[in-house]
């Protein structure tokens, strides 16, 4: 590569950052209780990248056509817990198996802009992944499953088409997945976590 096409390569990873920051100044997370705000002034340049480099979907269309979403997120310490889907092949999920079309997972995005999947889970169906929280005991999900649902050792048999899930995720392993009554999951169901 000569001198003026590495330029040209640096040139446009810097105006494609800019962009992304310039179009994305607000994402709104859902905490359970309300809405609360992050900027990307909130997040650092290596997380900003980093979460550009998921290709994630702007839009429903794009999450119907296989690409990630966030549908819930938390920035403790400085760190940010990203919740939502992806199907095979997604950017950052390539060593995942897959249970079946869309699937769940929880990641973290240190402020080095590291990428870790901390749990994955799913069914034969296009599943979704609608509340998340942390606390004291560990993560907690809930959403629909289309299908058995598969949280690795932790099996939970389906109830008609749809079915309405919680589990828990503490120390990286799933130790419980339960049925609940939808009145509990508390997020949008159509939100997908943004702001692009």
């Amino acid at each position: 590569m000569d001198l003026f096409s590495s330029r040209w390569v640096a040139l446009s990873s810097f105006i494609g950052l800019a962009i992304f920051l310039a179009i994305s100044p607000l994402i709104l997370l859902g905490d359970g209780g309300g809405q609360i705000e992050i900027t990307s002034d909130d997040l650092s340049e290596k997380q900003l990248i980093s979460l550009k480099n998921l290709d994630l979907a702007r839009n429903e269309a794009e999450t119907r056509l296989g690409q990630t979403t966030i549908t819930s997120a938390l920035l403790i310490d400085e760190n940010l817990f990203i919740a939502g889907t992806w199907e095979t092949g997604a950017v950052g999920f390539e060593n995942q198996e897959n249970s079946g079309g869309r699937d769940g997972s929880i990641a973290e995005i240190d402020v080095n802009g590291h990428f870790t999947i901390i749990g994955a889970f799913g069914s034969p169906g296009e599943d979704s992944l609608i509340d998340f929280e942390i606390n004291d005991e560990g993560i907690i999900v809930r959403g629909y499953l289309h299908g058995d649902g598969d949280f690795s050792d932790v099996n939970l048999p389906a109830r008609g088409i749809k079915t309405v899930y919680e589990a828990h995720l503490q120390d990286n392993d799933w130790t419980g997945a339960w049925h609940i009554d939808e009145e509990l999951i508390q997020g949008d169901v159509g939100r997908i976590w943004c702001g692009f």
